[in-house]
């Protein structure tokens, strides 16, 4: 959870109705497709004071919210996907108090791959903040910074996908007692690890790049990668 100001806010699964009512179980034997979302609780009493996306909310009904976001003064910024076609990531920004949406800035897109039980696998952005600047590492290609409060990209930074099928989600085989996480493709398993900004850096461990990366916040240009 993200604590600020005197509000927590966490990732939690929220149920959505099923892509195809009244035919029978959904995805996993649930009758529901699994979206997360974000809950804001007072700390003091642990009053709701909103969720995002709201039921039925215009332009955000789809939006996956899985990772941790982060604060800035009074902005709360949140990463998403959404599955379509592809997998798209978004940034969003939100009031710390309220959850209203004060802007939603469109960071990439990419090819869709499969999860080990044949369904989309979403991308898990992650986020780190400093001041003003929001870092985002996609996970998909591109490492991208915005501007808090307005949701204005100050840079972007592309990086070749470098780990063999560069798929985030490998695909599990069964071998014998458990799943064994092994991409068919022979590319080695990595856990999702948000960005650190520290002494004048944006350290960046790329979930679909077998490298580290040590980036200028100010405009982005790679002081170096291992």
């Amino acid at each position: 959870a993200t604590r600020a100001d005197g509000v927590a806010v966490a990732s939690l699964l929220r149920p959505t109705p099923p892509a195809h009512p009244g035919r029978g179980w959904g995805r996993m034997g649930r009758g529901l497709e699994a979206r997360f979302g974000l809950v804001a609780r007072d700390l003091t009493n642990g009053k709701l004071l909103w969720k995002f996306p709201e039921e039925k909310a215009e332009g955000f009904a789809d939006f996956d919210v899985r990772t941790a976001p982060v604060v800035s003064g009074d902005v709360l910024v949140a990463s998403c996907t959404r599955i379509t076609t592809s997998c798209e990531v978004y940034l969003v920004g939100l009031g710390l108090k309220d959850g209203q949406v004060r802007w939603r800035r469109f960071l990439c897109a990419s090819p869709l791959q499969m999860d080990y039980t044949g369904y989309a696998a979403s991308a898990e952005p992650g986020l780190a903040a400093e001041g003003s600047l929001v870092v985002c590492a996609t996970q998909r290609g591109a490492v991208v910074a915005v501007d808090a409060e307005t949701g204005r990209t100050r840079w972007a930074y592309r990086y070749d996908l470098t780990l063999p099928g560069a798929n985030p989600a490998p695909v599990r085989k069964f071998a014998g007692r458990g799943w064994n996480p092994q991409n068919v493709s022979g590319a080695c398993w990595k856990s999702f690890s948000p960005p650190v900004i520290s002494a004048g850096t944006a350290f960046v461990l790329p979930a679909d790049a077998d490298q580290i990366l040590a980036l200028d916040p100010v405009d982005g240009h790679r002081l170096w990668q291992k």
